[in-house]
């Protein structure tokens, strides 16, 4: 199954209306995410808040059907933050401006382990940048890898976090105003609305401007299809490289080597390889040889 939805970020930048969401439910007896991709753009208007006041854009998965406990309700979530945060290996950046991590947050749960804050490395980005997030549950386990690919710049963070059988079925586009002494008045003009892509304009009371964004989700139910080529996972598939580029997500390394002449499958290191050059690298393949065992990679052949 494939559902895409196009959502329309308005952003006025004022802190004056209430909160909105967009949420989608699975049935928990029947279906739960294992993938979920989401295009971005970091709005063109720097929000007017003080430092007292943060600003979180974020997509996000949360617990709904089997296995909720012991692990409880914690949240997936790459966020695009504008302020302070709970996020780790913020490394001393300027909170104010622009920037993203992945994360896991648990506020709720007593289990060890899994209460806190718990996040990758923090990439500063620009305004009009286009953010490529994924959300993907690999096959094999019950890790999720989040990877969040800067297609302006090229840069990528990410964040693994394994939650054993828990499933997630509760997807988020969200924003949020946090009032760091004054929680009860969080507020937030931002607002998701699943709508044609029609054009449309927006002024606030104080008369802000408004800024459209895009972004296009896609849920589907096996985030390793691709086309009809044999999925192997923890494999290589060593030379006759005929093409290869670092940082590409796993679906652009598939749509890379299906629309390439030639190409008869491909090599993919995984976001959390050990070897910063492996991670998320994409290697086409002209010739098929045997597959080798090799750990944090997937290899798809005809």
């Amino acid at each position: 199954m494939i559902l895409k939805i196009l959502f329309l970020l308005l952003a006025s930048c004022a802190i004056n209306t209430s909160l909105a969401d967009f949420e989608i439910d699975t049935d928990p007896d029947i279906n739960e995410f294992i993938y979920v991709s989401v295009d971005l753009i970091v709005p063109s208007t720097t929000p007017q808040i003080n430092n007292e006041t943060t600003l979180f854009i974020w997509p996000g998965l949360q617990p709904w059907g089997h296995d909720f406990e012991p692990i409880g309700n914690g949240v997936l979530q790459p966020v695009l933050t504008y302020g302070s945060s709970c996020a780790p290996n913020q490394n001393g950046i300027d909170p104010y401006q622009w920037w993203i991590s992945a994360q896991y947050v648990n506020t709720d749960g007593n289990k060890t382990g899994f209460m806190g804050c718990f996040g990758g490395d923090v990439m500063t980005v620009n305004e009009g940048d286009t953010l490529r997030i994924e959300m993907v549950k690999l096959a094999t386990s019950g890790t999720w890898n989040q990877t969040v690919l800067n297609l302006s710049n090229n840069k990528t963070v990410w964040f693994t976090m394994d939650l054993g059988k828990q499933a997630q079925g509760r997807f988020y586009l969200l924003t949020e105003i946090t009032s760091l002494t004054n929680p009860s008045s969080s507020t937030s003009s931002f607002h998701f609305l699943s709508l044609p892509p029609e054009q449309e304009t927006s002024t606030d009371e104080s008369s802000q401007t408004t800024q459209i964004t895009t972004a296009t989700t896609s849920i589907i139910d096996n985030p390793w299809i691709c086309s009809n080529m044999t999925v192997l996972q923890q494999k290589d598939m060593p030379g006759n490289d005929m093409a290869n580029e670092q940082p590409k997500t796993y679906t652009e390394c598939c749509i890379w080597c299906l629309s390439t002449s030639g190409c008869r499958g491909f090599v993919w290191g995984w976001p959390n390889n050990t070897s910063s050059f492996q991670q998320s690298h994409c290697w086409l393949k002209s010739i098929l040889v045997a597959p080798t065992s090799l750990a944090q990679f997937t290899s798809v052949h005809f």
